[in-house]
């Protein structure tokens, strides 16, 4: 490891001590690792703590640990530890990503530190792993006079529910959410309900839905979500001819224009945004609030999920232009269940 500058406020060099502290912490604790371990200690600490009340000290910590712990995973993607001392190989295979708690710590984390005017739960059936029973979508919603940053409580969402496979969380401001079901957005007016209400100010109030503003609303949804499911499907039925033919490059690429097709469509019927990008990673991530349940299709324990999305994730471009491009004939097996699979669900979204 070469010694640099960090950048805070100020350019400051590192000086080769800290260079070779950091080098010999790095060699011996996978920054990654470290960091998942301490949020996993760190969260069970502070689920301890609510039990007795919030420390006056605790949301000031978990600012500062978060900075930390995202700070070790940059360090594993952006410097070389397998040549920061003797050059000898590291073990970086992915470790267990353990839960951080259930469903029911992470609600009591969120009420006591974030403070929420309310709480809506969505429950999943996980659709890759049945035996782990169900997925979780919390929508949080903050009061109008929250004094924070939006920025802010974000933080310690991504804290509370990193590493927990089944539970998801978003964030949403009172007015927007009220202005949305008001407008007669599909989505927020079928989530925000009684019957999905997990806990609630009663000093709030949020408007009932116009039934016909929420009837044109499905319809529109419906046709322009179709619109990219028929091309999807086209793209999948490609897919798989070239999959028989043993044309694994294009397979790979006509599979990954049938995932892009459904999650644009998905997004652009349930907020008129077309985002235009052939990334699967942040078009899931655009999904997350409209349908959290299509993200679990891409989502799983260990390494191999993340592989899997990163072979689909590169197929725009690699699989076209790269003169090397590989991809196993198990791998494409996988990825094809799960593109229609994907297919089955969003298309399930708007019946």
């Amino acid at each position: 490891m070469k010694h640099g500058t960090m950048k805070a406020g100020m350019e400051q060099p590192i000086s080769p001590r800290l260079a070779s502290e950091l080098g010999t912490m790095f060699y011996y604790h996978p920054p990654k690792m470290l960091s998942r371990n301490l949020r996993k200690m760190f969260m069970d600490y502070v689920i301890r703590e609510l039990e007795v009340g919030a420390s006056d000290y605790c949301e000031e910590l978990i600012l500062g640990l978060n900075w930390l712990f995202n700070f070790l995973d940059v360090a594993e993607e952006e410097m070389d530890v397998k040549k920061c001392l003797t050059g000898a190989a590291i073990c970086s295979t992915d470790p267990y990503r353990e839960p951080a708690g259930s469903v029911d710590s992470a609600i009591k984390f969120i009420v006591a530190m974030v403070q929420p005017e309310r709480i809506y739960m969505l429950e999943y059936a996980d659709p890759m792993d049945n035996e782990d029973g169900s997925c979780y979508d919390l929508l949080v919603v903050l009061p109008d006079a929250s004094q924070r940053p939006f920025r802010h409580y974000e933080v310690l969402i991504e804290l509370c529910c990193f590493g927990n496979d089944h539970v998801n969380c978003s964030l949403h401001q009172l007015a927007t959410l009220n202005r949305y079901i008001s407008e007669g957005n599909l989505f927020y007016s079928s989530v925000c309900r009684d019957e999905h209400l997990l806990y609630g100010n009663k000093s709030s109030s949020i408007p009932i839905p116009d039934v016909a503003k929420l009837e044109e609303a499905r319809e529109r949804a419906g046709k322009t979500f179709m619109a990219s499911y028929r091309k999807a499907s086209s793209f999948l039925e490609g897919a798989k001819g070239y999959y028989e033919k043993g044309t694994r490059d294009i397979c790979v690429f006509m599979l990954q224009q049938a995932a892009e097709l459904t999650l644009r469509g998905v997004i652009l019927a349930y907020t008129s945004k077309d985002v235009r990008t052939h990334s699967i990673t942040e078009l899931l991530k655009n999904c997350r609030r409209v349908a959290p349940q299509l993200n679990l299709i891409f989502r799983g324990k260990g390494a191999d999920s993340e592989r899997l999305l990163d072979l689909l994730e590169g197929a725009y471009k690699d699989s076209r232009y790269g003169e090397r491009y590989e991809v196993k004939a198990e791998d494409l097996g996988v990825l094809m269940k799960r593109i229609e699979l994907l297919l089955v669900r969003a298309r399930e979204i708007f019946e």
